[in-house]
């Protein structure tokens, strides 16, 4: 139950940042670290949901709502007027939540029950 309180309060926590404003505290010379930045949060997120929601669902399909959710905030950001929907951004995301992925999976393979 810890394990979903966690990853439900880092998705809040992921969504207000994507959607506040951040053009006042954005350097652009950091445009490579938010690829990074994007690449580990969703990671960590993937790792989050399919540690606590393993049971009840595949991993492709907990995997591909991460993915998806990561699409609907770039949209919802391209809606407002101080964001912007980024290819790269929804590249770095997806790559993040294949390595959780397969961090979880190898994770698993090792020890029967890890989680």
């Amino acid at each position: 139950m810890l394990l979903k309180i966690l990853f439900w309060s880092v998705l809040f926590f992921v969504s207000f940042l994507s959607l506040v404003d951040t053009t006042q505290i954005v350097d652009t010379r950091l445009l490579l670290f938010d690829k990074v930045l994007h690449f580990g949060i969703y990671s960590f997120m993937n790792v989050l949901l399919l540690i606590a929601y393993n049971k009840n669902f595949s991993i492709w399909f907990l995997s591909l709502t991460l993915f998806v959710y990561g699409i609907l905030i770039e949209v919802i950001q391209n809606q407002t007027t101080y964001r912007a929907a980024e290819l790269g951004d929804i590249l770095a995301n997806s790559f993040g939540i294949l390595i959780g992925a397969l961090i979880f999976k190898i994770a698993y393979r090792f020890n029967k029950h890890p989680f």
